[in-house]
């Protein structure tokens, strides 16, 4: 191809990740505003501000050419983009729609990387060093997205809406431990259980904790696969520490003043590189300043010790 022919194409493709960067940065705020976790709310808004960076790289890169960057229609990203409308139109469960939130969030993501992989290409056979290493960033901010989406799918939500049955099972479970000797329906002193709950984790005692591991272990014996919640920063070290956990958070999503996403790395898992080991006590402010409670899992229902762990936010009052 001749070198004339690939700077015109060039410059079309560059016009067309300009658009699809535009795009989607219309549809990013109103994908984290529906999105159920926290995580996910929070790695969309990360992602927003990430692609107006990714906007003004172009921009840049336009300017050198002297070239404008509209006129190109991005028609695969309105695709994808319209895809992710559709998710959200859909009448389904919090779990099932963050589901289809992160399936579209990385159709575009291996879009991107798709774009601009071959942009770096374009860019290195032309000799414009100055855009390859603007399109380089990038393409390893795009990369780097994925993974993370790829680490919630496999270490979260995917898991949070196979694991369904898990939560009404402790439901179950732990209305019969309650109601135990109160004869009433409503367990003990007729109260509902999600107030006892909020009540049990008021207390900061030592009492308090001890209620509710004995809570958790007997749910856990009654019933192979049942699961408890807790907001008991002892409870939840202990429960990791016991399978070799320890307390983390996922690369390149916190701020200056602590860590970003929250999560409990175990050996072995083949998203541990995504993580950075922090302290159980950033652990635990993070955790607080997010109004977060940790649902977990001692045993599976074929007796096997679990893993399985969510972090699900409490709406502030």
């Amino acid at each position: 191809m001749k070198l004339e022919l690939l700077t015109d194409f060039y410059i079309e493709q560059l016009k067309d990740a300009y658009d699809a960067e535009k795009q989607l940065l219309k549809a990013l705020p109103e994908m984290a505003k529906a999105a159920e976790s926290p995580e996910l709310r929070e790695a969309f808004k990360l992602h927003a501000k990430e692609t107006q960076e990714q906007i003004k790289r172009l921009e840049r890169i336009f300017k050198s050419l002297d070239e404008k960057p509209t006129g190109k229609r991005c028609m695969g990203m309105e695709g994808l983009i319209e895809e992710a409308k559709e998710v959200l139109e859909d009448d389904a469960e919090p779990e099932i729609l963050d589901v289809g939130l992160v399936t579209a969030a990385q159709k575009v993501e291996h879009y991107e990387i798709a774009s601009y992989g071959c942009l770096a290409t374009y860019a290195k056979l032309l000799g414009f060093r100055d855009h390859l290493a603007l399109l380089v960033r990038t393409l390893n901010e795009e990369k780097a997205t994925d993974g993370k989406l790829t680490l919630m799918a496999e270490f979260g939500i995917n898991i949070e809406a196979a694991q369904g049955e898990i939560e009404s099972e402790e439901d179950e479970v732990s209305d019969e431990e309650m109601n135990e000797g109160s004869g009433r329906s409503g367990g003990r002193n007729g109260q509902p259980r999600s107030q006892r709950l909020r009540q049990g984790q008021k207390g900061k005692g030592k009492s308090g904790s001890q209620a509710r591991a004995r809570a958790g272990k007997s749910a856990s014996k009654g019933r192979a696969g049942g699961s408890q919640m807790t907001t008991d920063l002892e409870e939840i070290r202990e429960w990791a520490e016991a399978r070799g956990g320890k307390p983390a958070a996922v690369r390149s999503t916190g701020r200056k003043n602590g860590p970003g996403v929250l999560r409990i790395d175990f050996p072995g898992y083949s998203g541990g590189d995504s993580l950075e080991e922090i302290s159980w006590h950033e652990w635990y402010d993070k955790f607080q300043e997010n109004n977060l409670r940790f649902l977990y899992q001692d045993r599976t229902k074929d007796g096997k010790e679990s893993r399985f762990f969510k972090l699900i936010c409490e709406p502030k009052k």
